[in-house]
Order: structure tokens, then sequence, then C-alpha cells
């Protein structure tokens, strides 16, 4: 019976591997899916200046190419997200359709997090970045979830600077993990913005030392 459960398990692996492989989700697909909502963040922003609609479709057929490999549950939170971030631009509401679009790229970072090519941690400071530029952008900013967001950058980083080897780099984001909190605090909007762009340009730095070991990371 040992042998016999011992097998079952070994064919049950085979299996999941083999379904990933027929299903055709690719590194590219994972890193366009992901990569789709900062996009849309920029564009939503004023960052970048190309057109919205066409945004909104990357996001939703970069989803399709990854689909097939999450969960149920993952997949439903993914719908639920980009059909809140539709409902955010018919109300023009641009910020909280960028939030809700690094929502979406949170859902997609969880569900693919053995398939990063960096660390889930890493990812998360990126997101928090991206999160705090939309919330510092609304009418009404919403500065509760600014400091549960600010908290989150700073568990993140308390994981990520382990990583780390270059100092310069350790010294930045601890500073810019001190103007995180400074600024929430202060509930100075403009201050905060412009440490969360620090963050999102520190990340840049951060990438390259912190790899994702997993056998399954993308390279």
């Amino acid at each position: 019976m040992r042998k016999f459960l011992i097998c079952a398990s070994f064919f049950s692996v085979i299996l999941v591997h083999q379904e990933a492989a027929a299903s055709g989700t690719t590194c590219k697909h994972i890193d366009e899916a992901i990569s789709a909502n900062e996009d849309f963040v920029e564009i939503a922003l004023g960052i970048d200046t190309l057109p919205l609609p066409p945004a909104v479709a990357k996001i939703k057929s970069t989803l399709a190419l990854v689909s097939g490999q999450m969960t149920p549950v993952a997949l439903g939170q993914s719908k639920q997200q980009i059909a809140s971030l539709e409902d955010q631009i018919a109300s023009h509401n641009l910020p909280m359709a960028a939030v809700m679009a690094i929502e979406h790229y949170r859902t997609l970072i969880t569900a693919f997090d053995q398939r990063l090519p960096t660390t889930f941690e890493t990812a998360i400071l990126d997101y928090v970045g991206f999160k705090l530029l939309g919330l510092t952008a609304a009418n009404k900013v919403d500065w509760s979830s600014i400091a549960s967001t600010v908290e989150i950058s700073g568990v993140s980083w308390e994981k990520t600077r382990t990583l780390l080897k270059d100092q310069a780099i350790i010294d930045l984001v601890d500073s810019t993990q001190a103007g995180l909190s400074n600024a929430a605090k202060a509930k100075d909007a403009v201050w905060l913005s412009s440490v969360a762009q620090i963050l999102l340009d520190s990340v840049d730095l951060i990438e390259r030392e912190s790899k994702n070991t997993s056998k399954l990371a993308c390279k």
C-alpha cells in the first residue's frame, strides 16, 4: 500500500506538470499579464499618455493567456477586479481605477509567486509604490488604506533587505521606507506620492539582486 501511494503521488506530480505545459502558459504570458496592469496605472494617472481603452483590452487579453493556470478563486478575484476597474472608469474615477488595476496585479503575482523572476516580496514593493500613487491621486485620500499599505511595504522590505548585498541600495530603501511612514503620518499626499515614486525607482535596483530561487521561476 505504501509503495502504491508513493507511485500515485509521483504520477500526480507528472500530471500537474503535463497539464501546466498543455495550458500553453509561458513566462512571457505571465510577465505580459502582470505588466499590463502596471501599464494601465501609468496611463490612468497621466504618467503615460497612451489611450485608455487598449490598456483595458490588454489586461483582459493577457489574463486569458494565463487563466488556465489560476485557481477558480484567483480567477474570480481577477474578474471582479477588472469589473470594478471598468466601473471606476465609467464613473470617471481614474485614480481608483488605477488602484483596482494594481490590486489585480497583486492577485496575479500571488497566483504565480513561484514563477516570478524576482521574489514575491520585491513584487509587493512594486505593488505598494503603484497603489500609493493611485491613493494619493484620489479626490478624497483614504489615509486608512494608505497607512495599511505603508505597513505592508515595511514588512516586505524587512524580508527583502536581508537578501541584498549592496549597502547603497539598502540605505536608499531604508530612507525611502522612513519617508513613506513620515509622509503618511503627516497626511501629506504630495510628499507621499514623491516618495512612492522613489520606491518604484528603487525596485528596479532591488530586482537585480533579489532573484526568485524557485525551480519554476521565470528567468
